[in-house]
């Protein structure tokens, strides 16, 4: 039994517990107890009100008989209390280890943490590291099951490592795949363009017509406007277009003309 003398140690303490933890209790009997370390409390009764202070109403009912009747050491009692009210039982640790998720985005040492925290000291190390190799992706196990450690935190650094390697090789495969993709999708456009090209050029060369029209079509217009001067002159001389251009050698004449010959 323990010498207490909780007047002189409720004097020197300042921190209040943490809020109860009933889905971990383990968890919050350890930060409470890493408090009264600190604060130098042994007293199992000052122990005992700390706690009793912090519990919530559903939890103060599990223990009333406790309150009523301390005994002589109040906070172990009370301890065990709460422990064996809401610890799971082993059963109850092996199933959730089974139902416990893939890796997802956790490195494999922080999964092993994890399934060793709920496991507790109940499940086997052995049979806890056969679990978490079973929730690793199929090319880590493949590595580990070559290993000859056997060592389950030795085996979680090992596993880390070929996650983190696994990771940088993807990230380079991906970034390989779109290099490669835009590329592609660069070299499709260049091809869809060039028939459009193409055909602007064909409809362009099919509205202008050759320089030879071109060339031929400017000569048409310039003897036709040579020929319209020329009748527009020698109407005005009361002489035909043909007298006009050719003289005596002309072998046609327009009505009315007045040209003489110079025979």
């Amino acid at each position: 039994m323990t010498q207490d003398n909780p007047a002189v140690e409720v004097l020197s303490s300042t921190t209040r517990l943490p809020p109860f933890l009933s889905s971990d209790t383990k968890l919050w009997f350890l930060q409470a107890e890493a408090i009264f370390t600190t604060e130098r409390i042994t007293s199992q009764t000052t122990k005992f009100n700390r706690v009793i202070a912090v519990l919530p109403p559903e939890t103060l009912r599990q223990v009333a008989d406790l309150l009523a009747t301390p005994g002589t050491d109040p906070y172990d009692a009370i301890k065990e209390r709460i422990h064996s009210t809401y610890t799971r039982s082993e059963s109850k640790s092996l199933q959730l280890l089974l139902d416990n998720p893939p890796i997802g985005d956790q490195r494999p040492s922080q999964l092993l943490n994890e399934m060793r925290y709920i496991a507790g000291s109940d499940i086997p190390s052995s049979l806890l590291c056969k679990l978490w190799i079973n929730r690793l992706p199929q090319s880590c196990r493949s590595i580990l099951a070559a290993s000859a450690e056997t060592d389950p935190s030795k085996l979680a650094a090992i596993a880390d490592r070929i996650m983190e390697t696994a990771d940088t090789i993807a990230t380079n495969s991906v970034q390989h795949q779109i290099s490669e993709l835009s590329a592609q999708i660069q070299q499709l456009s260049a091809a869809n363009s060039r028939p459009q090209r193409t055909d602007e050029r064909r409809r362009s060369r099919t509205r202008s017509p050759p320089r030879r029209q071109l060339r031929q079509r400017s000569r048409d217009r310039n003897y036709e406007r040579s020929r319209s001067q020329s009748r527009s002159r020698s109407r005005s001389r009361s002489v035909c277009w043909y007298h006009d251009r050719w003289g005596n050698n002309a072998v046609k004449c327009e009505k009315p003309c007045n040209y003489r010959s110079e025979n």
